[in-house]
């Protein structure tokens, strides 16, 4: 699980292997899965308010969360819980020779959808589809 912090915003990569178990149809498992995140966040940044949180899951990738602090107030938490099931994720790759997926070329950069050309790659998850129908696809 990778946490990245900016301002109000968390985004948390949740790779595949750490979801091993939930079932992301299941209201209790996604209710512990949530609690044991928060749990964690809250232990570090000391949280409270109302929370928007958006949840994009790939059943190769994992799942990436982005989790807003619309509004502070004091004692307890409050979230909104928005699930976006079967993203397509690109991964931003700078070798496309030895790629093993569909390649696109859009806004100058390589994107690929095979999750094997991913290592150490930026992951595109909310504009993916902006670029499969705006981009150039070269293999």
């Amino acid at each position: 699980m990778i946490i990245c912090k900016e301002d109000n915003l968390f985004v948390i990569k949740i790779f595949k292997n750490y979801l091993n178990g939930v079932d992301i149809f299941d209201k209790e498992s996604i209710i512990s899965l949530f609690k044991d995140i928060l749990t964690k966040l809250n232990k570090k940044y000391d949280l409270c308010g109302f929370f928007d949180i958006s949840v994009y899951i790939n059943d190769n990738y994992g799942m990436i969360m982005e989790i807003y602090n619309v509004r502070k107030y004091e004692g307890e938490i409050d979230v909104k819980i928005n699930f976006n099931i079967d993203c397509i994720f690109l991964y931003e790759i700078n070798d496309i020779i030895d790629s093993t997926g569909s390649i696109y070329y859009y806004n100058d950069k390589y994107y690929s959808d095979c999750i094997s050309d991913c290592y150490d790659s930026y992951v595109i998850y909310k504009e993916s589809i902006g670029i499969i129908n705006n981009g150039v696809k070269v293999k």
